[in-house]
C-alpha cells in the first residue's frame, strides 16, 4: 500500500468551519463504533485523528478521508491494528458515511456527496459577497497558510478595453475569495498601462 496525501477534491469546496465540523462528526462516529464493539472506554482517545490523505491498494478502495487504527490499539486488548480496522470498517455507519474499507491498519471512509453539496451551498448562500471574508485561524487549516499575489486584468490604457478584461477581473476575484476562504493571505494587483 502507498499513501496519497493529496487533498480530496470534494473537501476543497468546504469552508474551514465545515471541514472542522466534518472531522469532529466523523471522530465521534468512530468512537461510537468502538464502544459498540466493546472497546475499553477508559483507554479510548478523546478524539480520533482523521486525515485528508488516504491509504489505498486499488483505486476503488481509495476513500475521501482516512484514519489509522494504531491509536485505538490500547482500547482493544490483544488485537492488532489490521484487525481493529476490519472490525471498525464493518461497524461504521453515519448519515455522512457511504462506506468504509479497511486497508492494512487504516480505514478509508467514502463520504456521501450530498453532505458536501449541502455544506458548499450553505457556505455560498451565507457568505456576504460585498464584505471581505475573515481570515481563517491557522490551527484550522489543513495546509500551511501562504501569501498569494494575484494579478488581475492589467489593461493597457492605450488600447480599447474588451470583454476579456472583465472575465479576468471576475476570475481573479473568484480565486482570491476561494484562497481567502481557505485561510491564505491574498494581495490583488491591477497593473495599469503595463
Amino acid at each position: 500500500a502507498e499513501i496519497c496525501t493529496k487533498p480530496v477534491a470534494m473537501t476543497g469546496f468546504l469552508s474551514l468551519q465545515h471541514q472542522s465540523q466534518l472531522l469532529e462528526q466523523l471522530s465521534s462516529c468512530v468512537l461510537s463504533a468502538c464502544l459498540r464493539v466493546g472497546a475499553d472506554v477508559s483507554k479510548l482517545p478523546e478524539k480520533v485523528s482523521i486525515g485528508f490523505g488516504r491509504r489505498f491498494q486499488a483505486e476503488d478502495l481509495a476513500g475521501d478521508l482516512a484514519f489509522g487504527a494504531y491509536e485505538l490499539k490500547k482500547a482493544f486488548k490483544g488485537l492488532g491494528p489490521e484487525c481493529i480496522a476490519e472490525i471498525l470498517a464493518k461497524e461504521l455507519s453515519s448519515e455522512l458515511i457511504e462506506s468504509a474499507h479497511a486497508v492494512g491498519g487504516h480505514v478509508n471512509l467514502h463520504l456521501l456527496p450530498a453532505f458536501f453539496a449541502a455544506a458548499a451551498i450553505k457556505d455560498v448562500l451565507c457568505a456576504r459577497l460585498s464584505a471581505p471574508i475573515p481570515p481563517a485561524s491557522p490551527q484550522a487549516c489543513s495546509v500551511q497558510p501562504q501569501h498569494w499575489l494575484l494579478e488581475l486584468s492589467s489593461p493597457n490604457t492605450n488600447k480599447p478595453q474588451h470583454l476579456g478584461h472583465v472575465r479576468n477581473n471576475l476570475l481573479g476575484e473568484s480565486c482570491s475569495r476561494l484562497l481567502a476562504m481557505q485561510g491564505h493571505k491574498v494581495t490583488k494587483v491591477n497593473l495599469v498601462n503595463d
